[in-house]
């Protein structure tokens, strides 16, 4: 199996409840792996990070995990990146359904 799951999604600059809803619910259903479960919509509500600092920190998440979790709304943005980043490092890729 996988010890680590990064969720990749689309993060606007302004977080909403919605997109923390939306990270939270998919944290929620991949618990059923008993994997550590990266969501990176924690680091950028840490109010002690600065954006860049929390997106470093999100990077290095996403480099640290064995898969990721691709939420259904990516298709542009820094959450295509992080996709072709999963990709290039040969990470699992799981989408949501």
């Amino acid at each position: 199996m996988f010890s680590n799951i990064y969720i990749i999604g689309k993060i606007p600059d302004t977080l909403s409840v919605t997109v923390q809803k939306k990270f939270a619910d998919a944290e929620k259903s991949l618990e059923r792996f008993n994997s550590y479960i990266y969501n990176p919509v924690t680091s950028l509500l840490e109010g002690s990070l600065s954006r860049e600092e929390a997106i470093k920190r999100n990077l290095c998440g996403l480099m640290n995990a064995n898969a990721v979790y691709v939420l259904n709304e990516v298709n542009s943005g820094e959450a295509n990146l992080e996709v072709l980043m999963a990709v290039k490092l040969n990470k699992l890729i799981l989408h949501e359904f």
